[in-house]
């Protein structure tokens, strides 16, 4: 209550406190520098493996699991994401932000 009671008091104070604030705002406000969608390095590898004919379960058993685990020796990685389908394997590697990709594989 105690602010409602200056504010009541001293118009002028309240105004003179508001307009400052509004300025300086107004001048500051060149300066600030923000984007909508900052610019993101994260680097990002994609492999695609190819084997016709063969089942998912033996895709995934006998390439995609294991080059998931040669991937995990990879530095600065922050994710690996598999996909396995009938004949084929999809995996996606993201690294760390400023991470060299080529040099962390």
């Amino acid at each position: 209550m105690g602010l409602v009671k200056f504010a009541l008091k001293n118009p002028f104070a309240v105004l003179a406190g508001v307009l400052g604030l509004s300025f300086l705002g107004v001048a500051v406000y060149p300066k600030i520098t923000a984007d909508i969608l900052p610019d993101f390095k994260k680097p990002v590898i994609m492999s695609y493996f190819s084997y016709r004919g063969l089942p998912t379960i033996e895709m995934e058993k006998s390439v995609t699991s294991r080059v998931e685990r040669a991937l995990t020796l990879a530095g600065k990685r922050e994710r690996i994401e598999s996909r396995t389908m009938p004949g084929a394997s999809l995996l996606k590697v993201t690294f760390q932000a400023g991470a060299d990709a080529p040099t962390a594989m």
